[in-house]
Formats: C-alpha cells, sequence, structure tokens
C-alpha cells in the first residue's frame, strides 16, 4: 500500500530549476536538465563551469543532477561550493540540506535548512523537509509540527498535504489525519493512492462503510490493485478467500520496512520474545544447543533471528518483501537471505532444519494444510515448528477473514493439521498477538516438535 513519506525531490529540484537566471548556456543545460536529456545537461554545466568555476547556479543545479543520479557522494561539494558563492541563496542551502539528509546526517540537515529558512521564513520546501528528517528520526509529532508551518505557506501543495496526513496518523490524531487525506482526494480525485489512503484510515476508525466506499473507489481507478482488492473483499467479510495475494504482501511490508521494528514497538508485538522465554528453557530441539539449523519464514528485519544468534550454527531468512531483506541485512544475522515466498522456497529446498520459525505469518496465509505438511518434510527429528496465529471461534471456521486484511485460524483447526503432519504439541498458549482498535488481538503461541 502507498504510504510515501518522501517528498517528491524532483518536484522541489525542479521548482529550484526553475528559479534559476544566469546565461543563454545555463538557461539550455537546465531545459535539457527538466527534460531528462541529463547527459546533455551535465555537458552544460560542465562546460559553464569551466570558464565560470564560482558559478552559484551551475554549482547547484549540477549538484541537483548529481543528486538525482543517486551520485550523492559527488553531489556533495558542488552543493557545498553553491552556498559558500552564494550564502543568501535559500535554495541552494536546501539543496544541501536534501543531499544531507540523504546521506544520512539528520542533524546536520536541520541545520542547513533552518539556515534557509532565516533567510527566508515562510519557505515551505525548507520547512516540509526539516519534518521529513524528523520522520526519518521517527519524531512524527515534531515532524507534523514542522508540515503545518509549510502548508501555511502552500496550503494545497499535496506532498505537504500527504506528509502532514502520515504524520498525524503516525502520532495517533487519527481523526486530525483524516481531514488531510479527504482534502487531498478532494483535489486529486482521480489519483488512487489518496482515495487509499483515505479508506485505510477509515478502516483503522472502524468506519467500515466508508471504507469500502474508498476502497471501491481505488480499485475503479486502478483495477489492477491486487492489494486493495484484497482488503475490498476483507473489509466486505469475504468468506472464499483462502490466502494473502503475495504481491499485497510484499507491497505492504517494503512500505513499512524503514519504520518496521517501530511500528511493531507501538502494536505491542512481542511474539519472538515469548519464543526465546520458551526455547530452549522449557522445549528444545534434539540437535545440541550452538548447532542448530534455524529458518526463519517471513523474517522481516530479523527479530527471531537476533534472538536466537547465539543458539544456531546456521540461519536463513526468507521474505517477500525485498526492502525487509535490506533491513534483516543490516543487521548482520542471518548465513542466508532469500526474497521469495514460503511456498517457493520449499520447492527449492532440501535442506532440513533444527527450528522453524513463522511469527505473525500464518496471517497471511489462511489455508495451512500445504505448509504444515512442507514444515514436517524439512524439520529434522526433533526439530520444532514455531509459530503464532490470530484466534477465530470452531463456529467461524477453521480459518477466517478478518476485515483487518489477515486471517484467524481456531485451534482445533491447527491441532488437526499437526497430527495429520506427524508432530507433536509441546507449547499451545493464549497470548495478545498485538494491538487493533485500542484492544488486544487474541491469538495462539505454538511450539511442535517432530
Amino acid at each position: 500500500m502507498p504510504n510515501a513519506k518522501q517528498s517528491t525531490t524532483a518536484e522541489v529540484f525542479s521548482q529550484e530549476l526553475a528559479s534559476l537566471e544566469g546565461t543563454q548556456a545555463l538557461e539550455a543545460a537546465i531545459s535539457a536538465h527538466e527534460q531528462g536529456r541529463f547527459d546533455e545537461a551535465l555537458k552544460g554545466y560542465n562546460d559553464l563551469l569551466k570558464q565560470q568555476p564560482n558559478h552559484a547556479a551551475a554549482l547547484n543545479a549540477k549538484a541537483i543532477l548529481l543528486y538525482q543520479q543517486d551520485h550523492v557522494d559527488e553531489a556533495l561539494p558542488f552543493a557545498q561550493k553553491a552556498v559558500a558563492v552564494a550564502p543568501q541563496k535559500p535554495e541552494y542551502l536546501n539543496t544541501l540540506g536534501l543531499i544531507q539528509r540523504n546521506m544520512r546526517q539528520p542533524l546536520l540537515a536541520i541545520k542547513t535548512f533552518k539556515a534557509a529558512l532565516k533567510l527566508q521564513p515562510a519557505y515551505p520546501e525548507a520547512l516540509s523537509n526539516i519534518g521529513l528528517v524528523y520522520n526519518d528520526l521517527q519524531h512524527p509529532t515534531k515532524a507534523a509540527a514542522y508540515f503545518k508551518k509549510a502548508l501555511k505557506n502552500a496550503p494545497n501543495h499535496v506532498d505537504i498535504l500527504l506528509n502532514l496526513a502520515h504524520a498525524l496518523r503516525d502520532c495517533g490524531k487519527q481523526e486530525q489525519a483524516l481531514i488531510y487525506y479527504k482534502k487531498l482526494v478532494d483535489l486529486q480525485p482521480d489519483v488512487a493512492r489518496h482515495a487509499l489512503n483515505l479508506a485505510i484510515m477509515h478502516h483503522s476508525l472502524a468506519q467500515f462503510d466508508e471504507a469500502i466506499t474508498y476502497f471501491e473507489r481505488v480499485v475503479q481507478l486502478d483495477p489492477t490493485d491486487i492489494g486493495t482488492q484484497h482488503l475490498l473483499k476483507a473489509t466486505r467479510g469475504d468468506k472464499e478467500a483462502s490466502t494473502v495475494p503475495d504481491g499485497y504482501i510484499s507491497e505492504l511490508f517494503d512500505t513499512y520496512a524503514n519504520h518496521f521494528d517501530y511500528h511493531l514497538h507501538k502494536l505491542g508485538y512481542n511474539v519472538p520474545a515469548m519464543l526465546a522465554a520458551r526455547i530452549p528453557v522449557v522445549v528444545a530441539p534434539q540437535t545440541k544447543r550452538g548447532h542448530w539449523n534455524m529458518l526463519d519464514l517471513g523474517c522481516g528485519t530479523g527479530a527471531c533471528g537476533r534472538l536466537f544468534k547465539s543458539e544456531c550454527r546456521h540461519m536463513i531468512g526468507v521474505d517477500l518483501s525485498q526492502q525487509m531483506v535490506e533491513k534483516a541485512q543490516e543487521h548482520n544475522v542471518y548465513d542466508e537471505l532469500h526474497t521469495t515466498s514460503i511456498d517457493d522456497y520449499f520447492k527449492n529446498s532440501t535442506a532440513l532444519f533444527d527450528l522453524i520459525f513463522a511469527t505473525d505469518v500464518l496471517v497471511y496465509i489462511g489455508s495451512l494444510e500445504k505448509l504444515f505438511q512442507q514444515v514436517a518434510e524439512h524439520l529434522k527429528p526433533g526439530g520444532l515448528f514455531a509459530f503464532s496465529t490470530e484466534l477465530c471461534t470452531p463456529k467461524e471456521g477453521d480459518y477466517v477473514l478478518r476485515n483487518s486484511g489477515r486471517f484467524a485460524q481456531s485451534d482445533p483447526y491447527v491441532l488437526r493439521l499437526t497430527k495429520q503432519a506427524g508432530l507433536r504439541k509441546m507449547i499451545n498458549t493464549d497470548i495478545a498477538v498485538r494491538m487493533g482498535h485500542n484492544a488486544p488481538i487474541l491469538g495462539k503461541l505454538y511450539i511442535l516438535k517432530k
């Protein structure tokens, strides 16, 4: 689902390029730049700078071009020199601040944006960019304050409206966020992502009829959006669905990757720690501790991997989200990481494991028969399958799709599959999986043994 918290950098830079005044040669290079003829633009900037090395506008424009081509380290000295040559230009400071933010220098970026604001206190881009830095730092309340200041000077600026709505949502002010999501839909009624954001906000407030209305609008605007189709089915109470589309899962978690651990903390999600308190304290694989082979299905950023690293000889993580896999790589926990579906991983692997984890994963699968059989085939004798579910009653069926878009399974269903797969129940504990709509979501924690 779209959840962009980034300003449209190309738009910001386009505004800065348009504000530059200079020679005919510079204007020709800027025209080529704006039309995407980057090689031609770069040659133009370089030719001009050979003749006039301190041409501030050309320095700034070249910095913008290099930044847009992901050559951030190369862009930095040109942006710095532009500011040194023309320190009175807030646009040049804004360019430098954006580059510093991209280089993960948040405090320096804030200082640079504030320097731009000293020159032009009502500069909406600089105000908004400070908000973006505070978003990076996971301070949504501070971010929202800056986005509000920016919006006073640019009341219909789409990116600022969107970032403000997201920040208000993230600091728990859903009703206020709803106002800005609605304004975006009014401003751009044919943009699917605005309707989707509004639908999701209505959904989070348990305003399901309104959510259905805007989910339907998204599907009408973009019939290929399988994720929204899934959420629409869930909100309508579809009884036929048996799994969540892979495309929906990968897009969802690509969106959450940068703030995933923070998001789980806010939801009170603690399943990996619950497992760590029981394995190997209560139950352990047959293989000697420290020599376990571990498979983490839906590994995310590596919460289970970090807790069990010292117990394992070899650890493999599997996730549909490329962004999640990249975050897991940063933690340097797993020996192998695979961006693929669980089904495809099992089809292409003959490895056997002492531990297989699936925490907060079965909520995206629904029907578990195939998964249980695959797990049983890939467990060593004495190996453990540890997982969590959200809970439904037997009267609801073996599993049910909640309006959250997640599946819940009944305990008798899980126990029946356990027996069919030749596994033994070791632990079966009632838990609160996470918070949802300001109430705990009830679930189960299972550890099965082969």
